[in-house]
């Protein structure tokens, strides 16, 4: 454990330390970081305390989030997505506490259950034929689940109708806002092309959206039962889900799988998905511009930027490549838009 960790772990034992759900005499046995990336931390600890004369102990994760406005809005929406949907019975994490104070340790996190397990990605490098079918069925199960329940899953409102092509716009004016906050003018072609196309495209219902529908991002346990993790969420159409996940399984090389999602998807909802290309030009827009956006922040913040960038070339090149099948406009090369 290095001191930054050591740190964290006696002010997050101090803070246990008063909550009334960590018992009497709290203590962390250990503290061990699991993930996260840019300004998010995830570790996994084991707290022990006494309840009713016996020792107890109770294994969780602290998920950190940046100490700024965005890190904040992210603890509360992982929060109420986690509280919400475990009340509903759709497989996620208890959630223990959540804080968007930096008094306590610096930044705003969540405390929830640690979910015994691996990622599926893991789970399906190991599964034979049979089993790969099975997992893949889960995957493919639980997105379409999450999103047959509808907004009112997190919305606990009647939501106002809207116009028949109001969420393609919102994802629109928000890559557009993010282009010029970040000072990223090189993607505003893509987003003109997908302004001048978005009335093409057909419309459908308001879902909730993971945002980040992964294979890392859903835990199988030991019974095979599985967990969704990594709450980004927002209202919107089911098809930029999608998108992403079937653009990260391509990121990663898994083209096979990409294909077997996308028939299990089409097989259980009952229909083609209708306008794909178009939510997944959306989806690797989005992606890249987030990522170029991470890697150029660390690179100005420590050693390694030319590893850094070295190790993001793949992954850029693919993403202006999908987009330039798809839109026929050509972005900057990778280099240039890492540089």
């Amino acid at each position: 454990m290095n001191v930054q960790e050591q740190i964290l772990r006696n002010q997050l034992e101090a803070y246990l330390a008063e909550r009334p759900e960590a018992g009497a005499d709290s203590r962390i046995e250990t503290l061990t970081r699991i993930g996260g990336r840019g300004a998010t931390g995830v570790y996994a600890f084991a707290l022990v305390y006494d309840e009713a004369g016996e020792r107890v102990t109770q294994k969780l994760v602290l998920k950190t989030y940046a100490n700024s406005p965005e890190g904040i809005d992210r603890a509360l929406k992982e929060r109420h997505a986690l509280y919400h949907l475990r009340t509903a019975r759709y497989p996620v994490p208890a959630v223990m506490a959540v804080e968007t104070s930096p008094e306590a340790l610096g930044v705003p996190f969540v405390i929830m259950q640690q979910v015994e397990g691996q990622t599926l990605g893991a789970a399906l490098q190991s599964a034979d034929d049979r089993k790969r079918r099975g997992l893949i069925a889960q995957f493919v199960g639980l997105l379409v689940d999450l999103h047959a329940r509808g907004p009112e899953a997190l919305i606990r409102r009647e939501m106002s109708p809207v116009s028949a092509h109001a969420l393609i716009n919102r994802e629109i004016h928000t890559l557009r806002g993010l282009a010029q906050n970040r000072d990223q003018q090189e993607y505003l072609p893509v987003i003109d092309w997908l302004y001048e196309r978005r009335k093409s495209v057909s419309s459908e219902g308001m879902v909730v959206n993971h945002r980040n529908y992964t294979l890392s991002n859903v835990l199988v346990g030991p019974t095979g039962a599985m967990s969704v993790v990594d709450w980004g969420w927002q209202i919107g159409d089911a098809r930029f889900d999608l998108a992403w996940t079937l653009l990260d399984l391509e990121r990663a090389g898994l083209g096979e799988l990409r294909d077997d999602v996308l028939a299990e998807y089409e097989r259980v909802t009952g229909a083609m998905v209708a306008d794909l290309p178009y939510f997944e030009v959306v989806a690797a827009l989005r992606w890249l511009m987030d990522a170029v956006h991470e890697a150029r922040k660390a690179g100005t913040l420590k050693a390694g930027q030319e590893l850094l960038r070295e190790a993001m070339l793949p992954s850029t090149r693919e993403a202006a490549a999908k987009i330039a099948e798809r839109t026929g406009t050509a972005l900057p090369d990778a280099e240039t838009l890492l540089a």
